[in-house]
């Protein structure tokens, strides 16, 4: 599908795809959350895409700002840009409630836009999600030379297995990070909720998806790990179990 436009003033456009069938039967939009330097036109994003529309049920997956087809400069953005970007789709391209399904950097945005729109969101999926990632980086994953230089030169490039571009933080963007802040607190979010988690996840520990689980005030919450699965969560029997989530939480 050709990607459509959402123009803000003064702020970064919005490049989003969007599925809306005449005929909804009142089923939720569900909207795909990509994770860190990744974009709309991933595995899952584009998976989850072809199961809604089998099943007649709205869909939308977008860009962040400054990732794939929206503008924006990535080392400008953060996560309360991100946060932003996320509310911004919500608020202007649906009607009705909406499921979120976020995926690592995508599934701390989500935890945040379901715990401050309450009366917009109906369910949340996490896949790998990633809430506080920054504060990780920066206290155990960089050491003090790097911790240094961040400091000094307000950014630093580190190599990325999932690309041959390197990642790019800036010392706001850790900054910004300590501002959303999540597993030090009771999570106020009560719809229902499923976080999905692979056991073999080299970037986000499985034992993060515990502490989320732990957090989250909902009573209709659980939590999926997946024995075999790493971060990206994209083979067929994961997607199957991802969307088979999707529909519970959809009522389907």
């Amino acid at each position: 599908m050709n990607s459509k436009i959402l123009s803000r003033e003064g702020l970064a456009d919005i490049s989003y795809v969007s599925y809306k069938p005449e005929n909804t039967n009142n089923l939720p939009t569900v909207v795909f959350l990509h994770g860190l330097k990744s974009d709309k036109e991933g595995t899952k994003a584009l998976y989850i895409e072809k199961q809604c529309k089998e099943r007649n049920q709205p869909f939308i997956r977008f860009d962040f700002s400054g990732h794939g087809k929206s503008e924006g400069i990535y080392q400008d953005c953060n996560i309360s840009t991100w946060v932003n970007d996320a509310k911004d789709v919500i608020n202007n391209l649906i009607d009705g409630k909406a499921v979120l399904v976020g995926s690592s950097m995508g599934g701390w945005v989500s935890l945040i836009v379901a715990r401050d729109m309450k009366e917009k969101i109906s369910a949340l999926i996490g896949i790998a999600a990633a809430p506080d990632f920054t504060e990780e980086i920066y206290n155990d994953k960089f050491n003090d030379a790097q911790r240094n230089e961040i400091k000094e030169k307000g950014i630093i490039k580190i190599a990325s297995e999932y690309s041959d571009e390197p990642y790019i933080f800036t010392y706001d963007f850790i900054m910004d990070g300590k501002k959303n802040l999540l597993l030090d607190k009771r999570l106020d979010i009560n719809i229902p909720v499923r976080i999905i988690q692979g056991k073999k996840d080299s970037d986000v520990p499985y034992e993060k998806a515990n502490k989320i689980y732990e957090i989250i005030s909902s009573n209709d919450k659980k939590l999926i790990f997946i024995e075999e699965g790493d971060h990206r969560l994209s083979k067929p029997d994961e997607l199957e179990i991802i969307d088979s989530n999707i529909k519970e939480v959809s009522r389907l």
